[in-house]
């Protein structure tokens, strides 16, 4: 079966996550008002993956056509699917490809209304909520038990033509890896992201925590309050009418970076977030993680302009190069 192909990566990729996780300890120093390059590169990374997700999020209007569990494109998770993985930070999405797999025993309860009237693939107003009883799997290599609550509401309106509100309620996904005396990771999400796409612009406004543990000690946290903001380069947009076309998205809020020994970014980091060159979108990159051709993304420590890092994108599916600057007198 695909999960057990996939279970077999998990333990390989949990077996190096401990490795470096071992030195464990306590978190740096809070509030930290310097960075240095290597841990520019850590948190850089997971904020360019966060926006990347995000922007990649607008740029269809569809969840999928294929067959599967719960989680898979054209089940009613699909979407729910598609919104988590790209909360999740880039190093824990193999796990989240569990989800989807077409043998996963993963059948919530659900509540509320699960009816589709306008056919865009997000339910009216339904919740779903998961425990170790309804929604875990697994085989010899290891295991993944789902717990908490998610709710996907539409928002469609006269002037809203696609939109929707996600919420994750305690969201809690633990793999454990029987290859390796049971040691597990646990990532835990909460919080919300409402997307509204109208004919001018295309919104994304995100506000989650997420808590990442190996063997019940926290290895990083991150919290994001921040908005992406596209802009046609010209024309309107019509969600009835395919992906979105090329244009810019613009970028402000906030990131905050709480990262244990071992991460390479241990430490406490408040971050204020802008993009100092618009992201460009070309209206074809369907990567869903980095679909951004160009564009300068900023973090600056405290709000600091003077400390921080940047992101440059370069390019459909391509890595951005992340600076560490300190430009203080």
């Amino acid at each position: 079966m695909e999960s057990v192909r996939k279970l077999r990566l998990f333990a390989v990729s949990l077996a190096g996550t401990l490795a470096v996780a071992a030195c464990g300890g306590d978190s740096g120093p809070s509030s930290s008002t310097t960075i240095s390059q290597a841990q520019a590169t850590v948190i850089g990374a997971e904020a360019a993956s966060q926006i990347g997700g995000l922007a990649g999020g607008l740029t269809s209007f569809t969840s999928g056509s294929v067959s599967g569990g719960f989680f898979a494109p054209a089940r009613p998770g699909g979407l729910v699917f598609a919104r988590l993985r790209k909360l999740a930070p880039a190093g824990v999405r193999l796990r989240l490809a569990l989800l989807a797999s077409p043998d996963s025993a993963c059948v919530p309860t659900i509540s509320g209304d699960t009816l589709d009237t306008d056919g865009d693939g997000i339910p009216n107003g339904a919740s779903y909520t998961f425990t170790a009883g309804n929604c875990s799997y697994g085989d010899s290599t290891g295991s993944v038990v789902i717990t908490g609550g998610i709710s996907l509401v539409d928002t469609d309106s006269p002037t809203t033509l696609f939109g929707y509100d996600f919420t994750l309620n305690n969201f809690s996904v633990t793999a454990t890896d029987s290859n390796s005396q049971n040691n597990s990771i646990n990532f835990v999400v909460d919080g919300t992201q409402l997307i509204t796409v109208t004919s001018a612009t295309a919104v994304a406004a995100e506000n989650v925590s997420f808590r990442y543990a190996v063997n019940g000690t926290n290895y990083f946290t991150f919290a994001s309050d921040w908005s992406t903001t596209f802009t046609p380069t010209s024309g309107q947009i019509d969600p009835t009418n395919g992906p979105l076309q090329a244009g810019a998205f613009t970028v402000g809020g906030s990131y905050d970076w709480d990262g244990r020994t071992g991460t390479n970014a241990d430490g406490n980091w408040k971050f204020t977030l802008a993009t100092t060159a618009p992201l460009q979108y070309d209206g074809q990159c369907t990567d869903p993680d980095y679909p951004l051709e160009s564009g300068t993304l900023q973090g600056a420590i405290n709000g600091n302009q003077q400390v921080g890092f940047t992101v440059d994108f370069q390019g459909c599916g391509t890595l951005p190069t992340i600076t560490a600057y300190d430009t203080t007198p």
